[in-house]
């Protein structure tokens, strides 16, 4: 289990669904910062750290002009920044939907699976 404090505003990621916290008209200021509890493996997990022991790929953006990374794994989620063609970038085994997750400098970014092909390399 993993203990983690929350405060209003923050984005929370659990098993790969991004919320935002945010307090009651009526809440205290006591109640802005509430501790939880994640009690699931797949929900502690998506709390951790981003760029963890996880195993790391090296891959190659096939977009014309450009992927676009993406906040969280959604396509509604805001454009963060973007990979150009042939670019070659790390990414995590850790995938949500259609999307993979990315390492650095992109850390917990997400771009979409099926514009990223895994290279054999460990240059990236």
């Amino acid at each position: 289990m993993r203990k983690a404090t929350i405060m209003a505003g923050m984005l929370v990621t659990v098993a790969g669904l991004g919320v935002i916290a945010a307090p009651s008209a009526t809440a205290s200021p006591e109640m802005a910062r509430t501790s939880v509890t994640v009690s699931t493996p797949a929900a502690s997990a998506a709390l951790s750290d981003p760029d963890s022991a996880e195993a790391t790929y090296c891959y190659r953006a096939i977009a014309q002009p450009s992927l676009r990374v993406r906040a969280w794994p959604a396509y509604n989620a805001p454009q963060v920044g973007s990979l150009r063609n042939g670019q070659i970038v790390r990414a995590s085994t850790r995938t949500s939907g259609d999307f993979r997750q990315l390492v650095n400098p992109y850390g917990g970014r997400w771009a979409g699976m099926r514009f990223l092909i895994r290279i054999n390399t460990n240059r990236c």
